[in-house]
């Protein structure tokens, strides 16, 4: 592991990043999208002669400064590593962002709404982070950027790095973090802001080795845990919804608006979505849905939410993409609560739901019926607004589901196996 201390205000060392528990995907997903678009160059792709990567953030961290009108406001640490030291590193860095205590909840709905496959090992795929095909990340917990140094990383993807150090620097990401990514859906909302505004300083520069940006920010090394497409679109939603909300927000306030967003940072993708759509417009605060007398007594595991592209992602398993888009429009808010009872395995999750208008209900409602039909071997009517049915999920047979609709509210409640 290299280390020289530059000129300017950049200096290089390596501190091991203490090893404590692994995250929760709420926090780990803030973590993870400032690292997870870097697939590595092949060396002969590179220039014969080019300086250390670390003495290279020097200079681009001037010009990332002058880019985006923030400058440091102290030296930035930079870690160039050899591929062994940078795998572990990376581990390390992942499994020092939290507790895993949500994964399992997690896994439970996910597998229920589709959105990953039965045998798909969640809690392994988030926790056992792999650094094969990552050139880059900043670790916010040490404060300080990661390169890896064989590969030497084109300066893209340095200048995107540089960009989340002077964001950190300048708004204390890891607090920002912590007060504001509280749901599936608000940490995606914040994950935008932050990959967003480091993907424009990235565009802006161009790499003599490579031409342009890779052509794709959602390529990723294929294994195991790139099995599922769907989950691979939540996880890479700051990439493809990030860059663009930063735009129109440049457009319209200019470095200013930016600024005040990290302040006062969206909650929801509904924000990121929609043009129309702003933090001062907020969505409703839900209380956590009650379990329904029919499933009995249990005690409340676990709550979130899941935000409406979540929503739309899963309903796309089972509608059109533009279906999936009108199911999923009229999103004004969602609870979800995990129900475990005592001496039984299995769980029940309520989910429950706000829609703009009675039209928007009734276009999630045949989205929820088309998921509800291709899993039980009988069929819900097109015009129902409740039902009771019995689905298989993956090997599990027989759970129950409950639908009911009162005004713009929807309430589904699924009963499921670990």
């Amino acid at each position: 592991m290299k280390n020289c201390k530059q000129a300017l205000p950049l200096v290089t060392k390596a501190t091991p990043s203490p090893l404590v528990l692994p995250p929760t995907l709420a926090f780990a997903l803030i973590q993870l999208v400032l690292s997870w678009s870097y697939l590595a160059q092949s060396a002969s792709a590179q220039p014969a002669a080019i300086p250390a990567p670390c003495s290279r953030a020097s200079s681009i961290l001037s010009k990332v400064e002058a880019l985006r009108g923030l400058k440091a406001l102290q030296p930035l640490d930079c870690v160039a590593a050899n591929t062994h030291e940078f795998s572990e590193l990376y581990r390390k860095h992942i499994l020092s962002l939290g507790s895993s205590d949500s994964l399992p909840f997690e896994r439970a709905l996910f597998r229920g709404l589709a959105i990953i496959p039965e045998n798909y090992p969640y809690e392994r795929c988030v926790t056992n982070a792999d650094a094969q095909g990552i050139e880059a990340f900043y670790d916010a917990q040490n404060k300080r950027i990661m390169l890896r140094e064989e590969t030497s990383p084109p300066d893209s993807i340095i200048a995107h790095e540089v960009m989340h150090a002077l964001l950190d620097q300048h708004f204390d990401l890891k607090s920002l973090v912590r007060r504001n990514a509280t749901s599936l859906d608000s940490s995606l909302a914040v994950a935008a802001l932050i990959e967003g505004d480091a993907l424009w300083v990235r565009s802006l520069f161009r790499d003599p080795a490579q031409g342009a940006p890779p052509k794709s920010e959602s390529q990723k090394v294929k294994d195991i845990c790139a099995s599922s497409a769907a989950l691979d679109s939540i996880n890479f939603f700051p990439y493809t919804f990030g860059k663009i909300w930063v735009a129109r927000l440049r457009e319209a306030g200019g470095q200013t608006a930016l600024d005040r967003a990290f302040l006062n940072p969206p909650h929801t993708t509904r924000e990121i979505i929609h043009r129309d759509a702003s933090s001062a417009e907020r969505s409703p605060a839900l209380d956590p849905p009650r379990l329904p007398s029919m499933f009995g007594s249990a005690k409340l595991s676990h709550v979130d939410s899941l935000g409406q592209y979540a929503i739309r992602v899963a309903l796309g398993s089972f509608l059109s993409h533009e279906q999936a888009i009108l199911a999923a429009k009229g999103w004004r808010a969602d609870r979800v609560a995990w129900y475990s009872f005592e001496g039984r395995k299995t769980q029940v999750i309520v989910w429950r739901t706000l829609w703009a208008t009675e039209q928007d209900v009734s276009q999630f409602l045949a989205g929820i019926k088309k998921l509800n039909n291709a899993r039980a071997q009988g069929s819900i009517d097109s015009s129902a607004r409740s039902w009771l049915s019995t689905i298989n999920i993956g090997t599990s047979t027989g759970s129950r589901v409950l639908v009911s609709t009162e005004g713009r509210e929807v309430l589904v409640a699924l009963e499921v196996s670990p």
